[in-house]
Formats: structure tokens, sequence, C-alpha cells
């Protein structure tokens, strides 16, 4: 996962071919979601986040795992 500033309003990185990313408040509420491509990466749009705020990533294949 790249780096989270209080100006980002995308958040990327890498992981296995077409999975479902979901990113999480604190709360384990989603707040954004994408799909990493072939190329195994994801950028995902999100609304600025306060200084200091909690993200979590959920990664899921097209079997749930």
């Amino acid at each position: 996962m790249s780096s989270i500033k209080s100006t980002s309003i995308y958040i990327s990185g890498t992981t296995k071919t077409n999975v479902s990313v979901e990113v999480l408040d604190s709360k384990n509420k989603v707040i954004a979601k994408g799909t990493s491509d072939s190329k195994v990466k994801y950028k995902i749009k999100m609304k600025k986040q306060k200084k200091n705020s909690y993200l979590k990533l959920k990664v899921k294949d097209s079997v749930g795992n």
C-alpha cells in the first residue's frame, strides 16, 4: 500500500491479479473499493482522510479468499 497523506485522494499498491480491494476505516466501514489489474496493481479513488486516520485493506479473490 502506498503512503497516505491528508491530501491523498488515491490509494495504490500491488496484490494478486484481478482481486477485489476494499478500503475500510477504523469502524470497518468500506470507504472505497476497486479491483487489481492484470499487472497486479490497484489504484482506488477515495475521499481525503484526516491526519492520523486508521485505514485497513481487505482483499478477496474470486472464490472469497
